[in-house]
């Protein structure tokens, strides 16, 4: 009796925790490989056209990032917002094989062995030049505008807020960018959380 009470438990326990992430994931967008390919080589050469026609021409390559389900909040900005923002202005900076990269903020790394950490501009350390920047792929874009919007005459781009902490990002990460023969490059340095965490240990918590 007590053995089927255990294994009746057991069951009830995994069919909740099935529901819970049935619901957290309720909205994700799920593709076959096949679906995410189609939309590689649909935007891909869209982004890229449109991103270096903006530095051949020396213009800023802004862009919107808005969320497909509450596109309807843009151009309004919450006065108590909670979790992540429905919009945001960014910078494109670049592609990579699977979506674009785009800058969320700058600011200065020091090496330390073979990792990174945020340089401490109270103790005069002036560090390498970076940036913080997220990786959207091009199967979390649904749709893009590129007419100026009327708000920050920029393009506008639709995506599913599906990656991490809620955002449109696979991934965050520290970047190097250069410039080779006019065509701006972008280098992984280190993960977000890694170089953040190892930043707060040290007693350098802020990126700036």
């Amino acid at each position: 009796m007590l053995e089927y009470f255990s294994i009746a438990g057991f069951r009830l326990g995994l069919d909740a925790l099935k529901g819970g992430w049935r619901f957290l994931t309720r909205n994700n967008r799920r593709l076959t490989p096949t679906q995410k390919l189609e939309l590689r080589l649909k935007w891909q050469p869209e982004f890229e056209k449109w991103f270096y026609t903006q530095v051949r021409d020396k213009l800023d390559p802004e862009i919107v990032i808005r969320d497909l389900r509450r596109m309807d909040v843009f151009p309004d900005i919450p006065k108590n917002p909670r979790g992540a923002p429905a919009w945001f202005r960014t910078l494109l900076i670049g592609t990579y094989e699977r979506g674009i990269i785009v800058s969320l903020t700058y600011g200065d790394l020091m090496q330390v062995g073979d990792k990174w950490r945020h340089a401490d501009h109270k103790a005069n350390e002036s560090g390498l030049r970076c940036v913080l920047a997220g990786f959207i792929p091009y199967d979390f874009i649904d749709g893009v505008n590129w007419q100026p919007d009327p708000y920050y005459s920029s393009p506008s781009v639709f995506c599913y807020f599906n990656g991490v902490r809620r955002r449109p990002f696979e991934k965050v990460m520290y970047c190097q960018q250069w410039d080779f023969d006019g065509s701006p490059q972008v280098r992984e340095l280190g993960d977000f959380d890694e170089v953040r965490k190892l930043s707060k240990k040290l007693g350098v918590p802020y990126f700036c």
